[in-house]
């Protein structure tokens, strides 16, 4: 059996280098090109953007043939087409942030179709240093449209023949699943623990093909396939009529709010459609459903998009503009919480241009020396105790994760750091702390989790008083179109009156949030629990 596996120095036509550490925080795009006009197959290198300076940090380029011999599966290369509008050479971060993946042919540079070439697949980790695996096999003269990985060993794979799993480094002729054969997923990723594919429908749908499989703590012997091998759409993904996707991200921004998978409650999906740019949707908790919030125009084309939760709670993503040569890696930061409808308030900023006779394809966050799956908050809770409120939270499964900001508002949508408590990084965790003279008025708390690469999510809002737990609190408030409530009321009854005294509408809590999208501007009296609440809608 022939050994197909590895490069682990930056070797070929293009020579060796020294490899530099990519720096977590930062965003790396895969350039496709040398610098000479062609229509074919062309070397791809990595380049590291800082993301507050722009300036271009790290430059990787991936092992090359200039040569027209047999590939070579033991020194394996890689070379993608460079066509502009094509969706070959998606680039990913593995959901632990450790590895940079990406995949191609292992093919000679000028080759013009490498439909018919055996693949090569390459991961980088935060040292720069490309390690390369080659398959000794074609998937059916495919087309590596996108990599995806769980923890750098895992490979998911979508062609224009289907979608395959194989591990990494393989000794395997083939890849071991080919789950699926039809060719119907344009761009993979593995977020949290579920692998994710946006297909080439019109309008596009968001899969989630369940569970990855390589999640076990045992080593992993074989490739396996994951949960479904069709996908089960993310319900209403499509509803925005979406015509081409070739990018999303799925985040965390409201950790009261829990999705079907990975608790992620905010969609951003890239259209290539007649007009072009991001579409945005939340998770509805009211009806299990992913609701259109608007569209970011872009002014070009997307063929690349990721993002993260930046220290202040927005959206900030990166993507490719423009499916041409000397195309654009921008910056966008979405100043509106996971709810609001986009308004225009949004950021566009320039990060760089590809350069002339090259292309940007794919964007990803750089990876991290260590993993930065996120810590599970097992609980959050706030209580009073005279004029003080005392807070206690408990954690599992620590691991790089920097500190704990308490922070605390007075409406319960402007938040303030009150102490900042370093992290114990051990398995199961117990804090407490005291915040001494609270004031007398209704107080929320949350928790702002820090890790080392500066990852920032947030806890569940809880809500004081002097006399206690708060039985019956609203945030936002005002508010526009939904208001969330303490949980401890899902399952209570409610009323809804008018400064007159009208009933307006009665009900049963399901969820901790309430429509109040059908209420005029004004204030309205909430009842529940013996208690009331003034609401005001915007």
């Amino acid at each position: 059996m022939k050994k197909i596996f590895t490069t682990l120095l930056l070797l070929g036509a293009a020579g060796a280098g020294f490899a530099q550490n990519f720096t977590p925080g930062n965003v790396v795009v895969a350039r496709l090109g040398d610098g000479q006009a062609t229509n074919n197959a062309v070397p791809v290198s990595l380049l590291e953007y800082n993301t507050l300076t722009y300036g271009n940090t790290v430059t990787v380029t991936l092992p090359y043939s200039s040569s027209s011999d047999p590939a070579d599966i033991v020194n394996p290369s890689m070379v993608i087409n460079i066509n502009p509008t094509g969706i070959e050479g998606g680039l990913s971060l593995s959901a632990d942030g450790r590895y940079l993946v990406i995949g191609g042919s292992n093919a000679y540079k000028g080759i013009g179709d490498t439909g018919p070439s055996k693949k090569s697949f390459a991961r980088i980790g935060y040292t720069g240093v490309p390690e390369l695996f080659a398959l000794d096999a074609n998937i059916s003269n495919g087309y590596i449209r996108s990599t995806a990985s769980y923890d750098g060993s895992s490979i998911y794979i979508a062609t224009n023949q289907g979608i395959a799993a194989t591990t990494f480094p393989d000794n395997r002729t083939s890849p071991a699943i080919r789950f699926n054969n039809s060719g119907f997923i344009n761009y993979f990723n593995v977020i949290g623990k579920h692998l994710y594919g946006v297909n080439t429908a019109n309008p596009a749908v968001l899969l989630d093909f369940g569970l990855s499989p390589y999640d076990a703590s045992t080593p992993h012997a074989g490739a396996t396939s994951p949960t479904s091998t069709t996908g089960t759409a993310l319900w209403n993904s499509g509803s925005s009529n979406i015509e081409k996707s070739y990018g999303f991200v799925l985040l965390d921004q409201d950790n009261t709010v829990n999705s079907l998978s990975d608790k992620n409650d905010v969609l951003y999906m890239a259209d290539q459609g007649t007009s072009p740019g991001i579409v945005k949707m939340y998770y509805d908790t009211s009806t299990s459903s992913w609701v259109y919030l608007g569209r970011i125009d872009a002014s070009g084309i997307i063929t690349g998009l990721t993002g993260k939760i930046n220290a202040a709670g927005k959206a900030e993503l990166y993507a490719v503009r423009g499916a041409t040569l000397n195309n654009e890696l921008i910056k966008i930061i979405d100043n509106s919480s996971s709810r609001d409808k986009l308004d225009g308030t949004h950021t566009i900023v320039q990060i760089a241009t590809s350069g002339d006779k090259y292309t940007f394809r794919s964007v990803a966050l750089s990876p991290s020396q260590y993993s930065t799956l996120p810590l599970k908050l097992t609980s959050f809770k706030a209580s009073s105790s005279g004029n003080n409120a005392v807070l206690k939270w408990t954690t599992s499964d620590e691991l790089n994760v920097k500190e704990f900001v308490l922070e605390k508002s007075i409406d319960g949508k402007n938040f303030h750091s009150v102490k900042v408590v370093p992290a114990k990084n051990q398995s199961s965790n117990i804090y407490n702390l005291t915040d001494f003279n609270a004031e007398a008025k209704t107080i929320y708390y949350r928790l702002k989790m820090v890790d080392n690469d500066g990852t920032v999510t947030f806890s569940n809002i809880e809500a004081v008083s002097s006399n206690g737990l708060v039985g019956l609190t609203i945030y936002p408030n005002p508010a526009q179109d939904y208001i969330k409530v303490n949980p401890s009321l899902i399952n209570a009854s409610f009323e809804i009156i008018s400064i007159d005294g009208k009933l307006l509408k009665k009900g049963v809590f399901v969820t901790d949030e309430l429509d109040i999208s059908f209420l005029k501007s004004g204030s309205y009296l909430l009842k529940s629990g013996g208690q009331s609440q003034r609401l005001i809608k915007k």
